[in-house]
């Protein structure tokens, strides 16, 4: 049973009995209105009901919190709190007399109602343990949750987590660890094999090149051979320096890397492949092992790549359809950077123009680069690559993101910090959460409540707010005990902290609502139109002001005012939003037309669903099918479309199961056989697709450049 559903049943037990207990109940009218609060999912208004009544109706009013913090809908979500909730609802419910545990049942409270919900929060908390995956997190539930029916397993994941993570880092100090903390663990035999392996590490203790060197002609047969070849190329390559990599393939050049140092001052001297720098590579270094690798990239340093497939492997083709890396990859990604990402053997790895492998397929997943760094990801932990493959921040993190204004979040053992772009760590991972850098602040959550950081690291807002969202041109928007207002960057309140909501700021101004009125303000928390009771709640973002005019409401109905707060649009509109192009729509007699800035009607009132303008097109549907009119009104694109979605200047149109593109000068661009179309990563091409099969068309050229093998186009 949900927890919607149970809201339900207690409500319906409340108005059954109504008209059978006093008015106000043995247990008083404010509790009732505390879960018919629930029933409304009026979380805030509930939990401060509830939170008052904890000391006259214990059970009644910790049960009603235990609800709250269980509902993960919701802000207040905490199945530890659920639980230390319902354990007290229980407890004060041993404590009531038969008469009062009768009043309760109204309430959906019995013996029953607290032993099942008692039982969800334990589930729910243990599946939340495995959603999170960590030994912290499994050793929490099985110490935080008393007589939890997954304590044992919980211990048991624990450890199975706990031995992935050791495997992971693969150092003798986390595999030790792991030995000590769990001795009696079934992994322990693979532990204490794998902490052999440090006799290779012993052996090479210093990680000098005269140790590494003489291990490999000492132990030519050695598994580490291989090991040791890549600590030399390290050694030597230490700032991936042409003159360290030409270096290295002169020492030792049947070093297994020695191809790899050798595509590298070939990637670095023609990483933007242009003629003139294979020219000047050739000059450089005649002795090249690989001429004909250089003619062929020549051709190649003109030509712009798009990947295909023939049937499960893929390759590329140039503009003209022409194969120019052949059908050899398992799946293959768009160009970034001069570098593209490829599968092979189930692994990723990067390639360039040429089809070199820049960075070998060791990967289980990565990202395409972004400012000569990439994301990768390998036995579920993460790290950043540069565009020579070197791991510029170790790959054992349990997630790296962005990078969002120069930073990564990075996250380990729970905890949340900072990367820069060149991959170093700024602020190592000690915060329960942490949000992009935004204007030179990160909120940072520390004992569940949030502060701002600086680039630095420095706290220069104190944690003191219970949510926050990111700056913006100088102030961000706070909640603090269920209210909420508005902060500069020192912490000072530019609008108090005491409304109850805050919405963005559009052309300058911002919506604040306080006890069912709205009033509006500016960055600088300078009230610009007084608080009225004209509110409207938010539609598809229409909270604030569009082209000068903010909607409003008044007993159901919508209309405008200007920036003097003046009604400029009269409050006749059972429906309304935003204006874009000069036009907003609105809703008369259950139909939608269009309305220009000064109230006057532009187009009746005519249509089932009407969508914004998008330059001097929108979207409309009437009797379930769509067609495209302009500013005028006029349908310039009939309707009779049963979808059409709009991509940057391209419109998609779907009619009997089939797609068909054009222009945002509605010239048709292909035929509707398509069973599907969509861009790709390359913003200059399209994806189409007939079955299984793949078609690549070019929105500069307008054709379509490249098909599979026996695409079967209808006749």
């Amino acid at each position: 049973m949900t927890i919607r559903l149970l809201l339900r049943l207690f409500i319906f037990g409340l108005f059954f009995f109504s008209q059978a207990l006093p008015a106000q109940g043995l247990f008083g009218g404010s509790l009732k209105k505390g879960f018919e609060a629930l029933e409304q999912y009026d979380f805030f208004k509930a939990k401060n009901i509830f939170t008052k009544k904890l000391k006259r109706y214990p059970t009644a009013a910790n049960y009603g919190l235990a609800l709250i913090r269980y509902d993960k809908l919701n802000h207040f979500h905490s199945l530890d709190t659920a639980f230390i909730r319902i354990e007290k609802a229980d407890s004060a419910w041993s404590m009531l007399d038969p008469g009062e545990k009768v009043s309760l049942w109204d309430y959906g409270i019995s013996d029953t109602s607290l032993s099942g919900f008692r039982d969800r929060i334990l589930l729910a908390a243990f599946r939340e343990a495995k959603s999170k995956n960590t030994p912290a997190a499994f050793k929490h539930h099985w110490s935080f949750f008393a007589d939890s029916p997954f304590i044992e397993e919980a211990k048991s994941l624990e450890i199975e987590r706990a031995f992935f993570i050791a495997d992971s880092l693969n150092t003798s100090t986390a595999m030790a660890a792991f030995i000590g903390n769990y001795p009696e663990a079934e992994q322990r035999t693979e532990a204490e094999k794998l902490l052999d392996d440090a006799i290779f590490r012993e052996f090479t203790s210093d990680q000098t090149e005269k140790q590494f060197a003489e291990f490999i002609i000492q132990y030519p047969k050695s598994s580490h051979k291989g090991e040791a070849e890549d600590a030399l190329y390290s050694l030597l390559v230490i700032e991936q320096s042409v003159d360290e990599l030409y270096t290295f393939v002169k020492r030792y050049p049947n070093n297994r890397n020695a191809d790899q140092a050798w595509e590298l001052i070939y990637y670095d001297y023609t990483a933007d492949q242009r003629v003139e720098s294979f020219e000047s590579f050739k000059k450089a270094y005649p002795e090249y092992p690989y001429p004909e690798r250089l003619k062929r990239d020549v051709r190649l340093a003109a030509s712009s790549l798009y990947p295909a497939a023939n049937g499960d492997l893929w390759g590329y083709v140039d503009s003209t359809g022409k194969v120019l890396l052949t059908y050899q990859f398992e799946e293959a990604w768009p160009f970034s950077e001069n570098l593209a990402m490829i599968r092979l053997d189930d692994k990723i790895g990067y390639i360039n123009k040429a089809g070199l492998r820049i960075v070998k397929p060791l990967y289980d997943d990565g990202e395409p680069f972004n400012s000569q760094l990439a994301i990768v990801e390998k036995e579920g932990v993460y790290g950043i690559i540069d565009a020579r493959g070197n791991v510029v921040l170790p790959v054992e993190y349990d997630m790296v993101s962005g990078p969002e204004n120069e930073f990564y979040q990075i996250s380990k053992d729970d905890l949340y910090g900072f990367a820069d772009k060149q991959g170093q760590i700024r602020i190592k991972p000690q915060y329960e959460n942490t949000d992009d850098f935004s204007e030179g602040l990160a909120a940072v959550t520390q004992n569940g409540l949030v502060g701002f950081i600086d680039t630095l690291g420095s706290v220069v807002i104190p944690f003191r707010f219970d949510v926050v969202l990111p700056f913006e041109f100088g102030s961000a928007r706070v909640m603090l005990n269920d209210m909420v207002g508005l902060i500069d960057k020192s912490g000072n309140e530019l609008i108090p902290i005491n409304n109850d909501r805050i919405g963005s700021f559009q052309e300058g101004l911002c919506r604040v609502t306080k006890a069912g009125k709205c009033a509006f303000y500016d960055r600088n928390g300078k009230e610009k139109i007084g608080f009225k009771s004209l509110c409207s709640s938010p539609v598809l973002g229409v909270d604030g002001f569009s082209e000068g005019l903010a909607r409003v409401e008044k007993s159901g109905r919508k209309g405008y005012i200007n920036r003097d707060g003046k009604i400029v649009i009269p409050i006749e509109f059972e429906e309304s939003g935003y204006f874009s192009s000069g036009l907003a729509t609105f809703k008369k007699r259950r139909k939608w037309g269009f309305i220009n800035t000064k109230g006057k009607v532009v187009v009746e009132a005519k249509y089932d669903e009407a969508f914004t303008f998008s330059g001097s097109l929108a979207k409309v549907k009437k009797a379930q099918v769509y067609g495209l009119i302009n500013t005028s009104g006029k349908e310039v694109l009939p309707l009779e479309w049963d979808e059409i979605v709009q991509d940057g200047d391209f419109y998609i149109l779907k009619k009997e199961g089939k797609m068909k593109l054009i222009g945002s000068d509605l010239e048709s661009l292909t035929e509707l056989i398509w069973d599907d179309i969509r861009r790709t990563d390359n913003k200059e091409v399209f994806r189409l697709s007939i079955g299984n099969k793949l078609a690549l068309f070019h929105t500069i050229t307008k054709r379509v450049f490249w098909e599979e093998n026996n695409l079967d186009k209808p006749d």
